[in-house]
């Protein structure tokens, strides 16, 4: 054996999924010099990204590698721009569905060019919009479109969610009310119509949101209010353990006995709380 072939052999030991020969190591640490070592790019000039084993090496450098390595890295730089160019993600969407591309994620994800409006309607229009299962590269995607196209993704919601809901299943729904609200862009008029939601789930995921983010909306106490009729138990639960003390009163006429005992119980521990207030300051 030659000195190259030694080295090969042992990058190829180091990147086995297990060895026997190598369980004593510590493997991160290990892949952490060899990447940062400069060794992987000078062996990698003429490396096939369409072998399986060049996209788990691809998505270990990114792992492991030092910001510096990564960002100087020939190897990384290629793998970007095949793996998010749109003929490989065309290629492999099923894969990309069932979880089993993530390298189309991570090279996107260092792309600043990459478009995920693009990605998005690839993946969504031939998958998930009638299943009640969202595969997470699809929910990750989706975030992504909506953090990197804001006004694109506020568009598809009201057009395409909003104003024709049945198209999509009501787990979709809930994951684009999620996006959409924590956008900032809910209306009051939208949220109407997450109050006369069919899915119960879907509202839950919409109300959540909109109480996560509280701080994106001068209107807040509006929305919650026009949604504080709601027809499901879930949404009336979360509205009674995370509505302000001065909106409470605002589910208090709903039949729910659960319900009704979270905001009494609430009003009696804001009530013990500010007599404790009161004697603490007479005291003072």
């Amino acid at each position: 054996m030659n000195k190259d072939e030694i080295i090969q052999f042992g990058l190829s030991a180091l990147f086995k999924r297990y060895s026997y020969a190598n369980s004593h190591l510590d493997l991160d640490d290990v892949k952490s010099k060899v990447f940062d070592s400069g060794l992987i790019d000078s062996r990698l000039s003429s490396t096939n990204f369409l072998e399986q084993g060049t996209r788990s090496l691809f998505e270990s450098y990114l792992r492991h590698a030092n910001l510096a390595s990564v960002a100087l890295s020939p190897f990384v730089k290629k793998g970007v721009e095949f793996y998010s160019s749109t003929g490989f993600i065309e290629s492999n969407l099923s894969d990309f569905k069932r979880g089993n591309a993530n390298c189309i994620l991570s090279a996107a994800e260092r792309n600043i060019d990459f478009d995920w409006k693009n990605l998005f309607h690839l993946s969504y229009k031939y998958g998930p919009e009638k299943s009640r299962y969202i595969p997470p590269a699809v929910r990750f995607v989706v975030n992504k479109y909506a953090e990197y196209e804001p006004d694109s993704f506020e568009a598809f919601v009201k057009d395409s969610v909003f104003k024709t809901p049945g198209q999509h299943a009501f787990s979709c729904r809930g994951m684009f009310y999620k996006a959409y609200i924590a956008n900032g862009s809910l209306t009051k008029k939208e949220a109407r119509k997450i109050r006369s939601e069919s899915s119960a789930e879907a509202s839950e995921i919409a109300v959540k949101a909109l109480v996560d983010n509280e701080e994106l909306y001068p209107n807040y106490d509006d929305l919650v209010l026009v949604i504080s009729d709601s027809k499901h138990e879930q949404v009336l639960i979360t509205l009674a353990n995370a509505l302000p003390i001065h909106l409470l009163p605002s589910i208090m006429g709903i039949h729910s006995q659960y319900v009704l005992g979270l905001v009494e119980r609430r009003m009696e521990a804001y009530e013990r709380a500010q007599e404790a207030e009161l004697k603490i300051n007479a005291i003072i």
